[in-house]
């Protein structure tokens, strides 16, 4: 960690000293932001000392602080703004058109602007980009349920090679957001996910969140039940993802997700089939105000 201060360009605002949470800089009696050699072992690089610096007296790692985008005084309208927010859905139906691979990487770029639980940029994404791709895992999924022998699975196996997507919902493209298994891992990745959602809103694509993927990712093999234990019964869909992403059978399909990793996010994306109308009405926020 390399930490290095310009004192020729330094305004002594002191603003370094305020927004470090590690108590890596303090200010002598002229006002001059000195380094604490003792914390600096502490950083969490999270850069709000370089970008809050007004002078662009702070390097960071070793990245010149004016190579660093600036902040635009660019605030949305009020029908951008509701637009963002409100104006997205759920999207089960999609276009054949596939995602171009630089709306993916851009959206990406988005979202690593999400804030963390706990100051650990730990966020990983496996993004499965192409309808032959994921229906090549929908089939082996297929298979893998086929080969167990159980009866139960009679039903899905049938739509799937009557060539249905049943889980899919013919999105072209799975991203998958996970992380080492930790206290704050799954706050991480909702975070990273819900961002990454309205990046790929704001850009033109739709997505759906696939809970039931992360929670069959989950599946005790041995009790055979959620180990959130979520409801009492399994539908067809968690079936089929039980068997293909639990950890177990990640590296059997290829899905490069790294071992010792848990899923904690899924989203389908692609363009959407229809354009909405209308925003739905909603329940109002239960917020207790004091």
């Amino acid at each position: 960690m390399d930490i290095k201060i310009d004192f020729s360009l330094c305004t002594r605002c002191g603003r370094c000293d305020s927004v470090c949470v590690a108590d890596i800089f303090r200010a002598n009696v002229g006002g001059i932001p000195l380094l604490q050699e003792q914390n600096v072992k502490n950083c969490t690089h999270c850069g709000q000392c370089a970008a809050v610096c007004p002078a662009a007296a702070i390097t960071l790692d070793g990245v010149a602080p004016e190579t660093l985008q600036p902040v635009v005084d660019a605030p949305l309208s009020e029908i951008q703004r509701d637009m963002l927010f409100s104006g997205r859905r759920s999207i089960r139906n999609y276009k054949t058109d596939a995602v171009p691979q630089e709306l993916l990487a851009r959206a990406l770029e988005l979202a690593s602007n999400a804030p963390t639980a706990h100051h650990v940029r730990d966020v990983c994404w496996t993004i499965i980009n192409g309808r032959e791709k994921l229906a090549s895992l929908l089939s082996q999924a297929a298979d893998v349920l086929e080969n167990s022998g159980k009866p139960q699975y009679a039903g899905l196996i049938h739509s799937v090679r009557a060539g249905q997507d049943p889980i899919f919902l013919g999105a072209p493209c799975l991203i998958l957001v996970h992380c080492d298994p930790w206290l704050w891992g799954e706050a991480d990745c909702s975070i990273a996910a819900s961002h990454m959602e309205l990046a790929l809103h704001s850009l033109g694509l739709g997505t759906c969140w696939s809970g039931m993927l992360v929670n069959a990712a989950r599946i005790d093999r041995k009790a055979g039940v959620p180990l959130n234990k979520i409801g009492d019964g399994r539908s067809w869909r968690s079936t089929v993802i039980d068997a293909a992403l639990h950890p177990s059978s990640l590296s059997s399909l290829n899905l490069s997700i790294p071992e010792g990793h848990r899923l904690y996010a899924a989203l389908l994306t692609g363009y959407p089939a229809f354009e909405y109308a209308r925003i739905p009405q909603r329940t109002p926020a239960e917020v207790t105000w004091l």
